[in-house]
């Protein structure tokens, strides 16, 4: 009975074995590798590796050695073989020297287990006969240009003076040659870490890991002037309601008031045909557009509620223009360029628009947004419209020129006719402004315009 039973342990040994043993993958047997030749040039010369077939799962050429793994490798299927031997050419792209091997793989059935072996190793050693910078920049620069046609190499770097107002202490960045080395008379550079004093042209000398070859990059800067732009492109005033408007002007609140911008003079005035008390204007909130990219702005004095000298403005500020003297901002240029501009309110004329050559004849008054609308019946030609202007001159002053823009074209001066301001033959098919040259009588206040628009709607 225990001659059974050891004789039945053996055989559930045996078989446990054995089917262990079909789960493990066997050890293949090494390949044989040979190559053409030891030694070559980075992505230039073509090596033939030799690999000899072996019985295994797969087989792979591992060109740059096992100390490599993230260079990869070529996997060679039995195609391609024949005899019994796989020809494989590669070309490298790494630099150095490396133990080249050819490796057999066996795989059980669940990939659980992996046996690998690998062949003798042959030694090939790869050089570079590269000299060449690329991808040139700063930090901040906005265009580069580059000359290959002469020698040395030329490259025009542009940088604005507001990123680099000092190109003394710059530091280039640029990409080499695998293994090569850059020098600024003789010494060594790297990329964005190197300072060079880029007043004048810096040559940049590259040359090649393996000596033979090297290119001079001769880098010039081009400083963008410091902006000078002092002007302020647009200005609208919006009212707020702070409680101090009565309920006869509280439909005001909201309101967006426009201005005339004078560049030359540094005047702004901002104008209404409200014709209301200058209560509306102790609470403005102002809308300011710079024209110069890097400039900014500020209060220039300090007698206005909670602003106090060399406040930066904010978009969200209301500002008080009821007082008598004028409120004064200030615009910085890059280059610390000031201008102080005066900024006025006043009430503007309204406008009343007539044709005189149109049938019927048409008329209307210009609206709170400074907009004449007119009517005509269809099959009306309003390509050569006669026009008739009237104003409603504020108290304090009255319109001296008028002027009429077709499309923003060039302006046409209309005629004064005993007040009537006259202009024949305008084009009403395009976009037409009428510009009032207005000039104050009391207040101090300079020579403003105001802009209306007219249009014809044909129904």
């Amino acid at each position: 009975m225990r001659r059974i039973l050891y004789y039945s342990l053996l055989c559930f040994l045996w078989v446990s074995v054995n089917s262990c043993k079909d789960d493990e993958a066997s050890q293949p047997p090494p390949p044989t590798i040979s190559v053409d030749k030891t030694s070559g040039l980075l992505s230039a010369d073509e090596f033939t590796f030799t690999v000899e077939q072996v019985g295994a799962g797969s087989i792979s050429l591992i060109p740059y050695g096992t100390d490599n793994p993230s260079f990869g490798g070529v996997l060679i299927p039995s195609s391609a073989f024949t005899n019994g031997v796989a020809k494989v050419k590669f070309t490298y792209g790494h630099v150095g020297t490396f133990a080249a091997v050819a490796s057999s793989t066996n795989h059980s059935g669940d990939g659980a287990s992996v046996k690998t072996s690998y062949s003798s190793p042959v030694t090939v050693t790869i050089e570079s006969d590269k000299a060449e910078l690329s991808d040139f920049s700063f930090d901040g620069s906005t265009d580069t240009d580059v000359d290959d046609e002469v020698d040395p190499i030329a490259v025009t770097i542009t940088i604005p003076w507001s990123k680099h107002n000092d190109i003394t202490k710059l530091k280039l960045r640029y990409t080499n040659s695998a293994e090569s080395k850059v020098t600024v008379g003789g010494t060594a550079q790297s990329s964005d870490g190197t300072e060079n004093n880029f007043t004048s042209p810096v040559t940049y000398t590259v040359t090649s890991q393996n000596g033979d070859v090297s290119q001079d990059y001769k880098v010039t800067v081009i400083q963008t002037p410091a902006e000078t732009n002092t002007n302020i492109k647009s200005l609208a005033a919006t009212i707020a309601n702070k409680g101090k408007l009565g309920a006869s002007l509280k439909s005001a609140t909201g309101r967006t008031l426009p201005s005339y911008v004078d560049n030359t003079n540094n005047v702004i005035v901002i104008y209404d045909t409200l014709n209301v008390v200058p209560n509306v204007y102790d609470s403005l909130s102002l809308d300011i557009a710079l024209d110069g990219k890097f400039s900014n702005l500020k209060f220039h004095e300090a007698n206005w509620g909670k602003h106090k000298l060399n406040d930066r403005y904010k978009g969200k500020d209301t500002v008080d223009l009821k007082a008598g003297a004028p409120l004064q901002l200030e615009v910085t240029a890059e280059d610390s360029t000031r201008k102080v501009y005066d900024v006025y309110t006043a009430e503007a004329p309204k406008l009343h628009a007539e044709t005189t050559n149109l049938t019927p004849n048409r008329s209307g008054d210009s609206n709170e947004a400074f907009a004449v609308g007119l009517d005509a019946i269809s099959g009306t030609d309003t390509e050569n419209v006669d026009f008739a202007f009237t104003f409603t001159d504020p108290a304090n002053g009255s319109v001296v020129a008028v002027d009429v823009v077709e499309d923003g074209g060039a302006p046409q001066p209309a005629t004064d006719v005993l007040g009537t301001w006259v202009l024949n033959g305008v084009n009403a098919k395009k976009a037409i402004t009428v510009k009032a040259t207005v000039h104050p009588t009391t207040g101090g206040l300079p020579d403003f315009i105001v802009s209306y628009s007219v249009s014809i709607t044909i129904k």
